[in-house]
């Protein structure tokens, strides 16, 4: 018997947000003493792979996913809570996909 399969939708842009709000949360719920260079860069390295794709992805002008917000809160925060480097790779994704 055939079974009726839906094309499974594109929806990579949409598990990139939700990717990159979890790894900038992570940051922020670290401990103190566990953030520490090797840890930002880790975080860094997961925020910029996740941005990159979002970048090169191509999903239409109508998709503006309440996750913008949540990652232009990031790119607002104090430096003690948020680590320079990651706001400004998020700043950067923000302006690169409000250009689009």
């Amino acid at each position: 018997m055939k079974e009726n399969k839906k094309d499974p939708k594109n929806n990579t842009h949409e598990i990139c947000f939700r990717l990159l709000v979890e790894a900038a949360e992570e940051m922020l719920h670290s401990p103190r003493l566990q953030r520490r260079e090797t840890f930002d860069d880790h975080i860094f390295t997961k925020v910029s792979v996740l941005s990159n794709a979002l970048e090169m992805s191509h999903f239409s002008k109508d998709f503006i996913p309440a996750s913008i917000d949540k990652l232009r809160q990031f790119a607002d925060m104090e430096p003690n809570r948020m680590p320079r480097s990651i706001k400004m790779r998020l700043a950067e994704l923000i302006r690169n996909l409000e250009t689009r």
